[in-house]
Parts: C-alpha cells; structure tokens; sequence
C-alpha cells in the first residue's frame, strides 16, 4: 500500500511531520483519530461522548482528534419527540474535526446535547 501512496504523493511530503519550532507544538508518539457518528437521533450522545473524552485528556504522549458528526436538530426531533435542546448548546449540522487539548468545550459540555 505504501508503495500506491508514493505513486500518489511526492516523497517529500511523505512522512515528514512538521517541526516543533513551526507548529509551537511539541511531537508525541501516538495520535488516535475517533470517530462518533452522530448523523442520526444521537447526535446528543456524540455530544455527551466527546466531552467525556475531553474530561480525559492532557495525554503526554497522545494526541488526541475526534470527528464528530451531527444531523439537523428536525431530524433528531422527528425521531426523538421527547428532545428537548438546551438554550445553551451551539446548533450545528455535518461533520466536524476537534482536537483535543484538555481545554472542556464549554458551550458543548454544559448541556444535555
């Protein structure tokens, strides 16, 4: 497979990280990328998930990104009659990349969704 990747992208952007000094940013060992599909009724549980994941963090040699994905608030309401959205969360669709810091979302994690 890797051999298709550099047929596909020039050798020099091929496994070359970005310096400390550029990012401001120090490297870590690992990154986990997790997804919580949320383009249906749970998009509030994805909510719920991510900030427990925050909770988690600051992982020294982990980074750590989650895309979430989250559906019209209509459609959780079609098929959740009883949802009730809380006045402080931030109303958004589609598909969104955090990555995590340690720093809890406020607007996110104060609310049931």
């Amino acid at each position: 497979m890797i051999g298709h990747i550099v047929g596909w992208w020039p050798k020099k952007l091929l496994f070359q990280p970005k310096s400390p000094k550029v990012t401001g940013t120090t490297f870590k060992k690992w990154t986990i990328l997790i997804y919580l599909n949320g383009q249906n009724e749970l998009g509030p549980e994805m909510n719920q998930a991510k900030c427990k994941i925050e909770a988690m963090v600051p992982f020294e040699n982990l980074n750590v990104v989650i895309e979430i994905g989250r559906s019209h608030d209509s459609l959780v309401n079609i098929l959740r009659p009883s949802y009730q959205k809380n006045s402080t969360n931030i109303s958004w669709h589609g598909v969104r990349r955090y990555q995590i810091t340690g720093i809890k979302s406020f607007f996110y994690c104060n609310s049931n969704a």
